[in-house]
Formats: C-alpha cells, structure tokens, sequence
C-alpha cells in the first residue's frame, strides 16, 4: 500500500512540474501570437500605411483622404478600406488598462470572433475585448467613456487581447470623431483578381508619403518589436521554469529508481539478467514519465480554461507542436536522471537481499 502512496505521488510531483512548464511556455506562445493576430484576420493582400511606419500595434501612422484616394486610382486596386486606430488607456476608478481603438467601416476589418452580443456597432456603441470587460466590469449594454467619448457596449469579444493591449472596436466616423480629424491610419487594399501583389505595392511606393505592405510583413515587424521590448524578460522566466520543471522531475525520476533498487536486486537473486534489470528500471521510469506528463497536461488544460472563463486577461495556447516538444524535452531529461541509479544496479549485491 505504501508503495502505491508513493508512486501516485511521484506521479503528482511530475504532473505538477509538467502543468508549470505547459502553461508558462503557453502563455508566451499566446504573446507571441495575440500581438498580429488583428493582421492575421484582416483579410486584405497589401496594407498602406505612413512612409516610415512598419508597424501596426505599436506605431501610429495618418493617412490624408487624397492618399488614400490616389491609391484606389492605381491600377490593379479593387477598393480601398481605411481604418483608424488610437492607442490610449482606458480605467474605472484606479484600474487602468491599454487600449487599442479601431475604426472601421461595418462589416469589415472589425473583431472575429464574438463571444457575446453583436460585432454590428453603429454611431455610440463599441466592441469590446472580453478580459477589458472583465476587469473593468462591464457587460452588453454597459455604459463606458473611451478616450473621452461615451459609448454603449454592443459586443464582447474573443481573441483581441493582444498581450495585454486590449482592442476595442467603433465605427470609423465614431474614431474620427475622437480624434477629431477626417484622417486614417492605415489603408486596406484589396485587389482585381488577376493584379499582382508585388507589381501593385510597387505602384503604390511611388506615391509621395505613403508606403504599401503585406499584413505578414507588418506582424513580423509588430513580433520583433513586441520581442525587444518585453517578451524577452517573459522567455527568459519561460527557461527558468523549464529548469525547475526538469530538475523536479528528473529527482523524482532518480529517487523512484533508487528507491527500488532493493526490488531490483531480488530480481537479480532470482537469476534475471543484468539487461533485463536495466529495461525494467527503464520501464517503470517510462510509465511515471508518461503518466505524470498526461496527469500535467489535463492540469496545465485545466488552469488554461479556470483563467480563460473568470479571468481571461491572460491565456495559454497549447497547441500540439508544443505538447509534444516538451514531452521530448521531458522524456530525454528523465532519461538521463536514470541512468546513474540504474548504473548502480549493476553493482547490487543480490545477497544483500537475504541479510537481516
């Protein structure tokens, strides 16, 4: 009975140390991801943005109407969508957020995915992210003042929280009004069906001022800047918590097969082969590694949801790749923590088995 105690939980020490390292990584892979996931879903082959901006998150660009209006003249252009974005910080009482308006015309460039509500804002109403929403209490048909300017929330939104910088969703001439200008952002470029995108961003450089991109290009660049400027110092506690996740498995691996170093030698008295005992000690690490990994995963899973459902500012992304690389990584570095204690197996006396 006792040592059932004990394997279950050498099984909960590894899942623990599992479920650390799942989530940590996860969350980086949603920072990693939540910072382009707007330029992901826009849905438009070119972006025209400032001469000298490269950026969408965290850069500000202007567009004048006669830009954008020489760019819907250039051939091979179907029709040009402008939108406006704002930064700004948004709060109720002492808590106070970034923010990330965007203007747009309805039905396009606005958020992908509601969770409740309706993505269908008009004059005085606003989308916004579900973790803003939580934190600052509000809910549809919320009364909010955004930079400003009163607004009734009509939407809650899913997957716009861009690591922190929450995106909020109006109608083009409600950002237009709080900046009190008639200029845009950025320009949506959509083209004729045999135009080429290169030949087009070509045509479109040579208009004094403004500058024309791939939505790629523009999350690659908001990634390295997002990269620089602070999910370095996240990665770097990514790698702490590998080490500690490792460390703590692999002692659980090495004590396990210690532990029954006793149970290996009566194996030995019996008259087994040295190679069987090394495959059985092998074996039973194998087992504990695999069933505290799954016993971690279902643990790092829970958490995700538990943030994702009552507190969804901060969220872990799981997918497959990564599951399986730290099943590698764990599995590798267990391997090595069992090599010493079944090393000493070989020098096991089976007679001391028999002593009193």
């Amino acid at each position: 009975m006792s040592h059932r105690r004990r394997w279950f939980g050498n099984v909960a020490a590894v899942g623990v140390a599992v479920m650390l390292v799942l989530f940590v990584a996860g969350v980086v892979h949603w920072m990693r991801n939540s910072t382009t996931a707007y330029l992901h879903h826009v849905q438009a082959p070119l972006m025209v943005t400032q001469q000298g901006v490269s950026n969408f998150l965290l850069s500000q660009s202007t567009l004048p109407p006669p830009a954008l209006s020489a760019v819907g003249n250039v051939s091979g252009v179907a029709s040009v969508v402008p939108i406006v974005t704002i930064s700004g910080v948004i709060g109720n009482g002492a808590t106070k957020v970034p923010v990330l308006v965007i203007g747009h015309p309805a039905g396009q460039a606005g958020p992908w995915q509601i969770h409740s509500g309706t993505d269908a804002v008009t004059g005085g109403e606003v989308v916004v992210d579900r973790g803003l929403a939580t934190t600052l209490g509000l809910h549809v048909g919320s009364a909010v003042t955004l930079l400003g300017r009163p607004l009734r929330v009509t939407g809650l939104s899913d997957g716009t929280n861009a690591a922190g910088i929450f995106l909020c969703f109006v109608t083009s001439a409600t950002a237009q009004a709080i900046t009190g200008s008639d200029v845009a952002s950025y320009g949506l470029v959509h083209l004729d069906a045999q135009a080429s995108v290169a030949a087009v961003g070509a045509a479109i450089d040579g208009i004094p001022g403004i500058h024309a991109l791939t939505p790629g290009a523009l999350a690659s660049s908001d990634g390295r800047m997002v990269n620089a400027s602070f999910l370095q110092p996240t990665e770097i506690f990514l790698i702490v918590c590998y080490v500690i996740g490792l460390i703590i498995a692999s002692i659980v691996l090495y004590t396990s097969t210690v532990e029954h170093a006793r149970d290996f030698a009566v194996i030995k008295a019996l008259g087994a082969r040295t190679r069987f005992v090394y495959i059985s000690a092998l074996f039973e690490a194998a087992i504990l590694t695999i069933c505290g990994f799954v016993v971690g995963w279902l643990l790092a899973n829970g958490l995700s949801m538990g943030f994702n459902h009552f507190r969804p500012v901060i969220l872990a992304q799981m997918p497959a790749i990564l599951v399986l690389e730290t099943f590698v990584i764990l599995g590798l570095v267990n391997l090595l923590a069992t090599i010493p204690p079944v090393v000493h197996l070989r020098r096991v006396d089976p007679q001391e088995v028999f002593k009193a």
